[in-house]
């Protein structure tokens, strides 16, 4: 039996272990606080299965907080001035509701307690995302390379250290970003296919839709899906894809609307409003901070996923798909560095990057043929990037590095090289390091007098 044959002989059992792996290991690390990104859809999503509604409101300390002029950056106060929204859109606390069981009527329950319920859907969604990213590479070099590449991304910074353990705004995105890969590589790579590049049209664009910082990728995903959709001639299947992908936008900016009075999500720019701008126009730090996204010890690519820059140079060496995703990894790459805090805050690596990880993971597996693959040089980069992500899962404590050294008031230490948050991370934590909490630790009473309130 030939390696190939052997490997398809083998899917399913890949499948389930490119699902399962990052989604059990992401369970396994220590708890702790993931900073306030987070906070909104871990309370979101029980005031949506409480209530059946977003508004933070229903939250009392969240709400006495608003009302003494002391509101947390992540809550913006909707446009009649009635309700108090997540900065980042509906989709995290949407995922997280559906993908959890409500807790009983009157529960005393911790803040312990929420973070818990909310690190496994978020388990799940990187599971997920794995489970298409395999998928979509097995589609044109087999399953023993798909499950490699799954794996990569997954056991990364990007995956289980990071994205999975609390609900980013990224990590909700992450399993419409992958699925939109998958029919892309099933309507592309394998042949004209036109429903699965219907599938992707619209997951690319619910993608972008729920994190919009990663809309290059996204994007691009659309336009390569629409283009070999236009090629197909299939205007049954054309005008399918134009109705799901209406509908995507339609949705979304129809909340916007009603939050924000504007169909754009620009949560953030609310939130921001009267502070320094959002992007950095001057060149010269947007070059100084792509420098750190690549290479700084605490920040850089090459040290916390060489594959990335692996699979960029690679990509742009292949075929047109391939070299038309390595230039978009590329600009969300300018992208990342041009935002006014490129460094992610207080995080384990580039978590801005996360997505580019993904996308890398797919571009090299997925879309170069085996045969191109620098075999050598992936492998030792896989390595690297998921021996870097694995500490990270284990070993990483916002006191060790970030909240000690400061990052967020002195980016500048992620240049750092004998102190680094990878070589602190491996540290243990001294004994008498203050606890960190990134929302009151209750009890509260669940669903009673609206949803949370103090016992």
């Amino acid at each position: 039996m030939t390696t190939r044959a052997r490997g398809a002989a083998l899917g399913p059992v890949y499948a389930v272990l490119a699902f399962a792996i990052p989604l059990s290991l992401s369970l396994t690390a220590p708890l702790s606080p993931q900073g306030g990104d987070t906070v909104p859809a871990k309370l979101g999503m029980h005031v949506l299965q409480c209530e059946q509604s977003f508004d933070l409101g229903g939250v009392s300390w969240l709400r006495e907080q608003a009302l003494a002029g002391k509101r947390p950056y992540y809550a913006v106060v909707t446009e009649d001035q009635t309700r108090l929204v997540s900065t980042w859109g509906p989709a995290p606390a949407l995922w997280g509701s559906l993908t959890t069981m409500p807790l009983p009527v009157g529960l005393d329950v911790d803040d312990e307690t929420l973070a818990r319920r909310a690190r496994k859907s978020a388990a799940l969604a990187v599971g997920l995302a794995c489970l298409f990213l395999f998928m979509a590479i097995a589609e044109r070099n087999g399953a023993t390379l798909a499950l490699v590449g799954a794996l990569t991304a997954g056991l990364s910074f990007a995956g289980a250290a990071v994205l999975g353990q609390a609900l980013w705004q990224q990590t909700v995105a992450l399993p419409f970003l992958a699925a939109s890969w998958w029919g892309l590589s099933r309507g592309v790579v394998r042949s004209r296919r036109p429903y699965p590049l219907v599938a992707a049209c619209v997951l690319a664009t619910a993608a972008g839709w729920i994190r919009p910082a990663d809309a290059v990728v996204a994007l691009t995903t659309l336009v390569l899906a629409g283009r070999a959709l236009l090629e197909t001639r299939s205007r049954a299947t054309i005008g399918l894809a134009l109705a799901g992908v209406a509908f995507v936008v339609a949705a979304f900016a129809s909340w916007n609307q009603f939050q924000f009075g504007t169909w754009f999500p620009v949560g953030q720019a609310i939130t921001h409003r009267g502070q320094e701008s959002l992007f950095v126009n001057d060149p010269g730090a947007v070059g100084l901070a792509f420098a750190a996204l690549l290479w700084s010890p605490s920040r850089g690519l090459l040290v916390f996923a060489p594959v990335v820059v692996v699979a960029i140079v690679t990509g742009a060496r292949s075929n047109r798909v391939a070299r038309s995703l390595s230039l978009a990894l590329l600009v969300q790459l300018v992208v990342c560095s041009a935002f006014y805090k490129w460094w992610g805050g207080v995080t384990f690596g580039p978590r801005l990057t996360a997505s580019l990880v993904w996308a890398s993971c797919f571009v090299l597996f997925g879309l170069v043929d085996a045969r191109a693959i620098p075999k050598r040089l992936a492998a030792a980069t896989v390595a690297v990037t998921v021996a870097v992500g694995l500490v990270g899962l284990y070993g990483y404590d916002p006191r060790k590095w970030d909240l000690l050294l400061g990052v967020d008031a002195s980016p500048e230490v992620v240049w750092s090289v004998p102190d680094n948050v990878v070589l602190a991370s491996l540290r243990p934590l001294p004994p008498d390091s203050p606890s960190i909490q990134d929302s009151p630790s209750g009890p509260f009473r669940y669903c009673v007098a609206r949803t949370l309130s103090p016992e």
